[in-house]
């Protein structure tokens, strides 16, 4: 398009300048956490500091670069127009971004000093970051010690009914046999860490293959279950490595490999192991409402169609639905 009235390069800056405001209100929510102590997790940190870096040491000279060479290029503009938007460009992108940036990098950078390596049990489990990581893995506003509680018990009765129905399966005599012949490998389990919902993805997928009550559907659940009482028990109640470890290994005979793989994602994405589980049970509730509905003759199909067409989502609207 044209530059010579101006209008397009008015409605860049505009944009910019747009950017530029969302970015002193991110400053200002990490000031509200940063004075409440509930900093971001080190790693977060981390990762947004090397972004911030980037765009400021890379992107807005490029950005300058091709304003500078599309000027160059425009023919209705005289040299000394160029030269006043690119002025007026340059000033655009120091003031609206190129300093709240560095405002941004001083931000983070004094944040990054405190902020939780690994496990975030340093935070009140009730009303800390981890619980909101949890509503935004679950959409249910559930203290973490309570999940935790919860799904230590599921894993217990999910043990009990396998050990109860092993015997009939006549492969193997042992849970620790079944595991290292029939257990999945961890490169099989699904990852949502690009989602916001992981209760949908997550327990959408262990609804589909884990329903039942075989062998297979109980490693399944089994696994599921034990990983999400990791999750809490890292960032709710402090485990250390050692001990998350032992508890994947004890309770679901993961291989030492494994449960490390296991507890490297569950510190990189605290709260998502949660999501498969909580989901899990909410897919089931939603089905056995509808059981109840229409009796002998429901047909899930209907459903599964409304539940996928409906996601990813918190599922308490589909709930609703």
């Amino acid at each position: 398009s044209p530059l010579g009235d101006g209008t397009l390069l008015t409605a860049w800056f505009e944009r910019v300048q747009a950017q530029g405001n969302y970015l002193v209100a991110l400053d200002r929510e990490l000031a509200a956490r940063q004075g409440e102590g509930l900093p971001p997790a080190a790693h977060g940190v981390a990762r947004a500091l090397d972004r911030l870096r980037t765009a400021r040491e890379s992107q807005l000279p490029q950005w300058l670069a091709l304003l500078s060479k599309r000027l160059a290029e425009e023919t209705d503009l005289s040299e000394i127009e160029s030269a006043q938007w690119r002025a007026r460009g340059a000033e655009v992108l120091q003031v609206a971004l190129g300093e709240r940036l560095d405002m941004l990098d001083e931000r983070l950078a004094q944040i990054a000093k405190h902020a939780p390596e690994g496990s975030l049990a340093g935070s009140n489990p009730d009303q800390g970051y981890y619980r909101h990581l949890l509503l935004t893995a679950t959409s249910l506003s559930v203290p973490p010690l309570e999940f935790h509680a919860r799904h230590e018990e599921a894993v217990q009765a999910i043990l009990e009914q396998f050990l109860a129905n092993i015997d009939q399966d006549g492969s193997s005599s042992t849970l620790s046999e079944y595991l290292a012949t029939n257990a999945p490998t961890s490169s099989e389990r699904e990852s949502s860490s690009g989602s916001s919902f992981s209760a949908w993805f997550d327990g959408w997928t262990l609804y589909q293959s884990a329903r039942g009550d075989d062998l297979s559907d109980l490693v399944l659940r089994l696994n599921a279950y034990a990983l999400s009482v990791t999750d809490t028990g890292i960032h709710a109640k402090g485990w250390i490595r050692d001990e998350a470890s032992k508890y994947l290994i004890d309770s679901t005979s993961m291989g030492r490999e494994a449960a490390s793989q296991a507890i490297d994602d569950i510190l990189l994405y605290p709260g998502r192991a949660v999501g498969a589980p909580v989901g899990y049970e909410q897919f089931l509730s939603i089905r056995a409402r509808c059981e109840r509905r229409w009796g002998p003759q429901f047909d899930d199909g209907p459903l599964h169609e409304l539940i996928q067409a409906s996601g990813p989502a918190p599922l308490e609207p589909l709930r609703m639905r």
